[in-house]
């Protein structure tokens, strides 16, 4: 049996704020247990979470960024006398 960690522990190995495990939680993305009041995480869960990420990224096109135009000029102001 692999170890159970914390919402903190996970979000430590994510890299991101337990508030955001605990919204992967609710999407049904990562998967929990709740104990108590605690969640605990499988650590092969979150790793597969990475992993499945690391996947998606990589299918993903490669899309050109477009060139950037120049601004236009700014009309010029009139000076009333």
């Amino acid at each position: 049996m692999t170890p159970l960690v914390t919402k903190v522990e996970a979000a430590q190995t994510l890299r991101v704020s337990p508030r955001v495990v605990l919204h992967l939680v609710r999407t049904r993305k990562l998967t929990a247990v709740k104990v108590g009041r605690a969640w605990r995480f499988d650590l092969r869960d979150v790793q597969a979470f990475i992993d499945a990420q690391r996947r998606a990224r990589s299918a993903m096109p490669v899309v050109p960024v477009p060139q950037m135009r120049e601004p236009l000029p700014l009309p010029r102001r009139r000076r009333f006398q």
